[in-house]
């Protein structure tokens, strides 16, 4: 933990551990300036291109709210910077040999996984929320009144949203990193869990594979963050955040740092 850093035991303790490594590392910071400067590069272009369509009448052109362009940059990239920063600080310990460390200071190894999806989810959770308020403002700055209306509570709603998925998604990536011990391993888990997989399924054009790809945390997200089926998106990222936690603590009661 460092000179200087007070633990002061019991599960308390394991998060503050945990806060302090997670703010001492540069790679942190490098990971959130790579979530703002994705939400702008994908809000950015999109509303500018939705924009252009609109005005050009172009077939297909269809307005949308600026909540929803936030949306689609957390979906398809900025949540990776996130996820990339979970893994680094997880699986990123085997590899340097600190976990050996993180194993003496916490001793009681179920708090180890948990107490890192306590501070890692909630550091992307208020990512989240705020790149989301910015997404939209940028949207509204590109869209230049030519998307559809929307009133303060869908900011809001459409912020919480991305939050929760991003905060359920940094436990899934803290359950893979568990297991896995690889960054590169790990990443490559979650971009076909969250991404490959449920596109896959999708495509097939099979009912029943597009029905089970809804269970998957990847499109349970993008119900979520669409308000699609945001009940039944929600139920189904808690399930495989708390159950994926289960299963990674019990590893690392069996394994060895």
């Amino acid at each position: 933990m460092g000179p200087g850093v007070t633990w002061s035991g019991g599960f308390s303790g394991a998060v503050a551990a945990e806060w302090t490594k997670t703010w001492s590392i540069r790679s942190t910071y490098w990971c959130l300036v790579a979530a703002a400067t994705l939400m702008v590069a994908m809000v950015v272009p999109n509303g500018i291109a939705m924009r252009s369509q609109v005005d050009n009448h172009l077939p297909g052109a269809q307005a949308r709210a600026a909540t929803q362009l936030p949306v689609e940059a957390t979906t398809y990239v900025v949540q990776f910077a996130l996820l990339a920063l979970v893994v680094l600080l997880v699986a990123g310990e085997y590899g340097n040999g600190q976990a050996r460390a993180t194993v003496t200071w916490i001793p009681v190894r179920w708090r180890i996984p948990a107490a890192k999806a306590v501070v890692l989810a909630s550091v992307s959770a208020v990512v989240g929320f705020v790149l989301s308020g910015i997404g939209v403002l940028l949207a509204d700055l590109t869209l230049e009144g030519r998307g559809l209306p929307y009133t303060a509570g869908d900011v809001v709603a459409s912020g919480a949203a991305i939050a929760l998925y991003l905060g359920f998604g940094s436990v899934v990536a803290v359950v893979v990193g568990t297991l896995v011990r690889s960054v590169a391993g790990s990443l490559v888990i979650l971009f076909l869990l969250l991404m490959v997989v449920p596109m896959m399924l999708q495509a097939t054009g099979v009912q029943a594979l597009i029905d089970l790809s809804h269970y998957l945390p990847g499109m349970a997200g993008i119900d979520l963050m669409e308000r699609t089926e945001a009940l039944r998106g929600a139920v189904v990222l808690a399930a495989w955040s708390f159950g994926g936690l289960a299963l990674g603590m019990f590893a690392l009661r069996r394994r060895d740092a």
